[in-house]
């Protein structure tokens, strides 16, 4: 039996919620233009949205030059998990908590990249925001959030040669492979989120390789604008 289904997605103003740079603000948090921000925006807690595993895995990463963007709701446990990230990534690690509505689309242009550390979600409104703001998105491999994000072939051959020790000029050349050979690139990425160290490296992926990032992040917005 065949059944049909529809999906009623959020709203989101594409034109408020718009590709750009926004150097006041990343100066005004201490962040360098030549820093990469990974931005999250969400819920400041441990449960569902699993702000600790985000906090965990940018440490993994290890990248001085990759800051952690946090904006959302202040919850009980908010105070504990900016005080972890503090110590352990400093200045990089930077957190708004209940910022005004109004400022969300200039925040989205301070970021390079988002991410969502929920395992799952109802079509959340800020990955469609981060979209439309043309920020590739990272998000764990749920059904919903892969139908959002759509999905990339061949997304670990990166890794798995970094892993194998290969070195940069080859990697370098893998990657413009790969670009050529896949005409349907997504707008982001889904992992296991569940796994440690896939959202480290993701990051990294994202990080080093500036024309996978600007692909994605055309998709991005092209992907929003058509939900």
């Amino acid at each position: 039996m065949c059944r049909e289904w529809v999906a009623i997605p959020n709203f989101v103003d594409t034109d408020r919620f718009s590709p750009g740079r926004n150097p006041e603000l990343r100066a005004s948090l201490g962040i360098p233009e030549s820093g990469r921000v990974v931005l999250s925006v969400a819920a400041i807690k441990k449960d569902h949205k699993r702000i600790d595993c985000l906090i965990s895995e940018m440490v993994r990463a290890g990248d001085p030059d990759v800051y952690l963007l946090v904006a959302g709701a202040r919850e009980q446990d908010t105070g504990e998990l900016v005080r972890a990230a503090t110590e352990k990534m400093g200045r990089r690690a930077v957190f708004l908590p209940d910022l005004p509505r109004g400022a969300m689309p200039g925040l989205y242009r301070a970021a390079d990249v988002f991410v969502l550390c929920s395992l799952f979600e109802m079509m959340p409104i800020a990955v469609l925001e981060a979209m439309a703001s043309g920020l590739p998105v990272i998000a764990n491999g749920h059904p919903v959030l892969e139908w959002m994000v759509g999905e990339r072939e061949n997304v670990g051959r990166r890794r798995w040669n970094v892993e194998r020790g290969t070195s940069d000029e080859q990697r370098t050349t893998s990657d413009e492979q790969r670009a050529t050979n896949n005409q349907q690139l997504s707008s982001g990425e889904c992992i296991d989120m569940s796994r440690e160290g896939a959202l480290a490296e993701a990051v990294f992926e994202y990080r080093g390789n500036i024309a996978l990032r600007e692909r994605a992040a055309v998709r991005a917005r092209e992907q929003a604008v058509h939900l």
